[in-house]
């Protein structure tokens, strides 16, 4: 111990060399990198757009404190990107755990095991941060941690600015998980304003008690508040009079070297200099700092709309995923909730479309030949059976509404015209009875293209996908009989997978155009056209029982061989949120009924 002490009067006394400032300065820095998918950004776009935030905004040199349990292969290029950028990785632990929990040398030898994962990292600096600013309870526990880390050649990533982001962070997750509209204005501006209040709060107690404002260090978590909000701090920070600093800059401030010799550590180090300087522990906590006065303060803005009687994230989702290889049709009860496979075997299967009434499933499967045919199950999975048997593709499959009754496309030859695909129409009742042929031809002109059928809830209409060209096809409204009455688009792009509104007065679709496919909304007479989802490749929308929101596959890569889930408010302007992602294709999904 005595060491340690010689080592810490050290460095204060060099720290001490270093002249004062009150040139008001702040650095940033942000706990818990490389974070997971959140509800705005997956953790890959996230990191994107966090890096392209701090370039817009001109900030140099920002920490990123990581924790060695989330740096996997993805996680580790994450951080490259960061270090690309400019900026510094250092270490957060490896499983985030408090001292109390751990005991001294297992909290060390978290340190060390995390070291190991983020030493050789590019813009790796010995720095160390406290998960949840806590060094124990005890005076023996907090010095021991503090002379170990010595051993280890790490200083403190110490803060002087503490807040609750996190648990903003966290109203906001469950807010979009309960399906409530978010004003993102709002929650922009009152993040910013707490965040304001906060530096303004523990800079007063710094002059106060330091007779100075050091360069101050402020906590945030690499969260999508950050990566949503930080270029528009960054500016109020500026205008109330801040230079935003590299963290290394700040953390050559002599209070690098004043180590406060109290267990008050959770609001920071200049919190805790002033308790150790005899200030009332209450006064050094900002009113902000509580969950329930910011769940007040959240409401009293308007920053969330209620709760809709309806939940994208609570009902039950129908997909296909082939994480493991094989694709599968796969259920899941609400976006938290375990999947459940339900097409088990080699064989697997994909495009499931449930039945008007809930209780059956269609999907294609492909026999060991290749051959695609169309199949039904329960809704449960059980007793799978082949309806088409042609040596032709039989696929992409859609229900009569109120009926027993599957359109689906084929490639089988028609009075020698080739594999061209057609509609056709197959009854299950005919099929069980074997009364007659179960299929029948549905639409005598081919579309020239593959995409599926998309009926009307009245089944009074339904829309069809012809080829116009070269890479490109329009939606048509047809009669039920197929008799196609009316051109709903003409231009050029691809436009396709239409999903009629359960009002049956408009169709979402995608329209694709070189290397980017929208989501699109048009009335069922083909005007009144807008854009809801405008970047990235995006497909296949289906219309929530509701009609408030439009389910979609997003690709993540530019091969296909990544697609997430996503649903967005039907509207134009909404922000998409992540509703299920993973490895390999999450597609081709559709909300089973109640």
């Amino acid at each position: 111990m005595f060491r340690f002490r010689q080592f810490a009067l050290f460095v204060l006394g060099i720290l001490w060399l270093v002249p004062a400032t009150d040139a008001r300065e702040i650095t940033l820095t942000f706990d818990d990198a490389p974070r997971g998918d959140g509800r705005v950004y997956s953790g890959e776009a996230r990191t994107r757009a966090l890096i392209a935030a701090l370039e817009r905004a001109g900030v140099p040199g920002a920490m990123f404190f990581a924790v060695g349990r989330n740096v996997d292969a993805s996680g580790r290029e994450r951080l490259a990107r960061y270090a690309a950028a400019g900026h510094v990785i250092a270490n957060h632990s490896q499983t985030h755990q408090s001292p109390q929990a751990l005991g001294l040398e297992g909290y060390l030898a978290d340190v060390r095991q995390a070291d190991g994962v983020l030493r050789d990292l590019e813009g790796f600096q010995p720095y160390f941060r406290f998960p949840f600013l806590n060094e124990g309870r005890e005076s023996v526990m907090r010095d021991g941690l503090r002379e170990g880390l010595l051993d280890l050649g790490y200083r403190q990533g110490y803060v002087t600015v503490d807040n609750y982001d996190w648990y903003m962070e966290a109203l906001l997750q469950q807010a979009l998980e309960a399906g409530r509209e978010v004003d993102f204005a709002a929650l922009g501006a009152l993040y910013v304003a707490l965040l304001l209040e906060s530096v303004a709060f523990y800079d007063a107690i710094a002059v106060e008690t330091l007779g100075r404002s050091p360069r101050h260090v402020l906590l945030l978590h690499e969260n999508d508040l950050a990566a949503l909000y930080v270029e528009d701090l960054v500016a109020a920070l500026r205008g109330d009079g801040w230079t935003v600093v590299s963290a290394l800059h700040a953390y050559a401030d002599p209070l690098a070297g004043q180590l406060p010799d109290t267990l008050f550590l959770g609001q920071g180090r200049v919190a805790a200099l002033a308790a150790e300087a005899g200030r009332s522990k209450p006064s050094l906590v900002h009113e902000s700092e509580d969950e329930d006065w910011l769940e007040q303060r959240f409401e009293a803005a308007g920053v969330f709309g209620p709760a809709p009687a309806w939940s994208p994230f609570d009902e039950t989702l129908l997909y296909s995923d082939n994480a493991d290889g094989v694709t599968r049709v796969m259920l899941r009860d609400g976006a938290r909730g375990a999947p459940r496979t339900l097409t088990s075997g080699d064989a697997g299967g994909n495009y499931p479309v449930p039945s008007p009434d809930g209780h059956r499933i269609a999907f294609q499967r492909r026999d060991a030949a290749g051959q695609l045919d169309v199949w039904l199950m329960n809704a449960d999975g059980s007793e799978p059976r082949r309806l088409t048997t042609d040596p032709a593709h039989d696929y992409l499959p859609a229900w009569r509404p109120a009926s027993d009754q599957l359109v689906f496309l084929s490639r089988r030859a028609v009075s020698g015209n080739g594999d061209s695909a057609r509609y056709y129409m197959l009854d299950l009742v005919d099929l069980e009875q074997r009364s007659r042929p179960g299929e029948q031809p549905f639409s005598v002109s081919p579309p020239g293209t593959s995409a599926p059928v998309a009926w009307s809830p009245d089944g009074t209409f339904l829309i069809l996908t012809r080829s116009t060209g070269e890479g490109a096809a329009d939606l048509y409204l047809a009669a039920p009989d197929g008799t196609v009455q009316r051109r709903l688009t003409d231009d050029e792009r691809y436009n396709g997978s239409p999903s009629v509104s359960p009002d049956g007065r408009h169709i979402a679709f995608y329209s694709q155009g070189g290397s980017h496919s929208r989501i699109e909304v048009m009335g069922v007479d083909g005007n009144d056209r807008e854009v809801i989802v405008g970047q990235g490749l995006n497909w296949s929308p289906h219309w929530s029982p509701d009609g408030a929101w439009l389910l979609f596959s997003r690709s993540m890569t530019a091969d296909h061989s990544d697609t997430d889930l996503f649903v967005v408010p039907a509207r134009p302007g909404a922000r998409p949120r992540v509703l299920v992602s993973g490895p390999g294709r999450q597609a081709e999904a559709s909300w089973a009924p109640r």
